[in-house]
């Protein structure tokens, strides 16, 4: 038996709308990376997203391990999942990259400046500043997302190959729209809630307009 695990394709704005209450409201997600021998590690981490922009962005916290390294040198994608006992799950996909020292002040305020609990002081990490000897951060840049609301339909955002960079590739059976006569249930359900969504986002516009985050640029 072959059960039918599609998501129906949104823009970025309507992603946001029901993957960040479900993501904030988590905060920490499981993170993991293969590596250089094809091992996977998953680990829990604390990400701040942002989800005012073309692909959503993160900042994340970590010290630069040997293995982080290793795994990241030798495949940057990252795979974060978030589920809660209500079994909402965001799923995650994106690209890790080291933030360089000349922007780990401004990291550090960045994630310093979005409200507790989805952001945090990274003081109480470390103690002696974005200076400290193990101090870093990670950028993570989205480019497939999955929310799966308990009981409901599956939302997915993919990123445009432009923008996906060393993340695009050619889009697996999974990722392809199903027949209709597979699909046509689930999209019916979600018809009218999706055309309240989409009435919401300016035309032409691919940003959602949420609050709660300044419009921080990330470093």
């Amino acid at each position: 038996m072959v059960v039918d695990m599609s998501a129906i394709n949104v823009p970025v704005a309507v992603l946001a709308r029901r993957a960040r209450p479900i993501v904030e409201r988590i905060i920490w997600c499981t993170v993991s990376t293969v590596g250089p021998d094809g091992t996977p590690r998953s680990r829990l981490m604390h990400p701040v997203w942002w989800w005012d922009r073309e692909s959503p962005a993160a900042l994340v916290s970590a010290r630069p391990t040997p293995l982080k390294r290793a795994h990241l040198a030798a495949n940057p994608f990252v795979s974060c999942y978030y589920w809660d006992p209500d079994h909402d799950t965001v799923a995650i996909d994106a690209v890790a990259e080291w933030v360089p020292e000349r922007g780990r002040a401004a990291a550090w305020e960045a994630v310093k400046s979005v409200a507790a609990p989805v952001g945090f002081d990274p003081v109480v990490i470390w103690p002696g500043g974005p200076n400290s000897d193990d101090c870093s951060f990670l950028r993570f840049t989205a480019h497939r997302i999955i929310v799966t609301p308990a009981g409901g339909d599956g939302l997915r955002w993919l990123a445009s190959p432009r923008r996906r960079g060393r993340a695009a590739k050619p889009v697996d059976a999974s990722d392809r729209e199903q027949p209709t006569r597979q699909r046509g249930h689930r999209l019916r359900r979600g018809l009218a809630e999706l055309r309240r969504d989409l009435a919401d986002v300016p035309a032409g516009s691919a940003q959602p307009r949420l609050s709660g985050y300044p419009l921080t640029r990330l470093p």
